[in-house]
């Protein structure tokens, strides 16, 4: 696995991280290149001193997804893996830009994630989140259609929801959004039925999602939640989503 790629989604997402562990070494590297990609758009917010700055980094991912300045992009080392996964494996590019686009959206001051209504919090869920799963989904099937959109809607709410839990940005309730994550749980757990199992990878970042919301269920911190690196590898191990 590439180094670089392997040390940035390993020190921003160790789920994600681990969960490449348990595909194809072959694809490993195109499953990086995706979570690093959603690692890089997701910091912008945290790492400029202004809106308008990340509006500016933002949009210069936009225009390099479409082509207006891919040469541009192809130096950036996260940028040219990426594109080279999309080349590969014919990934579309337009629910990357819808990516960016909803993580832009974050950087007003009308954050539309801190009153969302149903219809707000499932898009938002599926382009930040559900989108990644369907694109890994995408690359484990070799860049075929592995017939795993309503598994990753699912999936994406839960993983979504949980976020916002750990962000604390919205004034929606923690125990409403327990309760929506785990109804979107067993939604995903019955879709990923009839999912191959060369595709479960793509949904094993959902390995810690039961552990965490028990512990919230329980009473504990947000940030004392998130279970014991050993208990997330256990349950990837034996594909315990």
């Amino acid at each position: 696995m590439s180094p670089e790629l392997s040390r940035f989604v390993k020190d921003f997402d160790p789920v994600s991280y681990w969960s490449v562990l348990f595909a194809p070494s072959d694809q490993r590297d195109a499953l990086l290149s995706l979570y690093a990609f959603a690692i890089e758009i997701r910091r912008i917010p945290l790492i400029v001193s202004e809106p308008a700055l990340g509006e500016i980094r933002m949009q210069w991912w936009i225009d390099g997804l479409n082509g207006e300045r891919e040469g541009e992009l192809q130096s950036h080392p996260y940028g040219e893996a990426l594109l080279a996964t999309c080349m590969r494996f014919s990934l579309p590019r337009a629910p990357l830009i819808s990516l960016i686009e909803a993580r832009a959206l974050r950087l007003s001051a009308e954050d539309p994630m801190k009153r969302p209504d149903e219809a707000a919090l499932e898009l938002y869920c599926g382009q930040c989140h559900a989108t990644l799963i369907q694109l890994a989904s995408l690359i484990l099937n070799e860049g075929r259609d592995p017939k795993t959109s309503d598994a990753s809607g699912y999936a994406g709410m839960v993983l979504g929801l949980i976020d916002l839990i750990r962000e604390g940005r919205t004034e929606l309730t923690q125990t409403d959004l327990v309760d929506l994550a785990r109804e979107h749980l067993v939604k995903t757990r019955a879709a990923l039925q009839t999912v191959p199992e060369n595709i479960k990878p793509a949904f094993l970042p959902l390995a810690f999602a039961e552990p965490f919301l028990d512990q919230l269920s329980r009473g504990t911190m947000v940030d004392r939640a998130l279970p014991s690196a050993w208990r997330i590898l256990l349950r990837m191990m034996f594909a315990r989503i």
